[in-house]
């Protein structure tokens, strides 16, 4: 089995969560602060991935991270999926997380 590096995690995490930065992209993946941001400069000097810059009144200035049109592509080969399903996977986890603990079970509506 082989090790997952922290550019595959990332290029993963933004497969199903795209538009998050650094920060956000450590916590998801598991990996330290200083790992995704190193990984995320890597991806995007391989033009695997993008970053633009996001800012406004009550939130500090960050740069979101996405996938460019190779992105995906290396993601599939890395997860011996498609792009479709990688897709589904992330719509499918949106959808349960929207309903918030109605979806989860541990609520009844009354």
């Amino acid at each position: 089995m082989r090790a997952e590096t922290c550019e595959g995690a990332l290029l993963r995490q933004l497969a199903e969560t795209p538009l998050a930065d650094r920060l956000e992209l450590a916590a998801l993946s598991g990996w330290s602060h200083g790992a995704a941001y190193a990984a995320a400069g890597r991806l995007a000097a391989a033009g695997l991935g993008a970053s633009l810059p996001h800012a406004s009144d009550l939130i500090p200035p960050t740069r979101r991270f996405l996938l460019t049109d190779a992105g995906p592509a290396a993601a599939r080969v890395r997860e011996g999926v498609s792009v479709e399903e990688l897709r589904t996977r992330r719509d499918s986890r949106r959808s349960a997380s929207s309903m918030g603990p109605w979806s989860q079970g541990g609520m009844t509506h009354q």
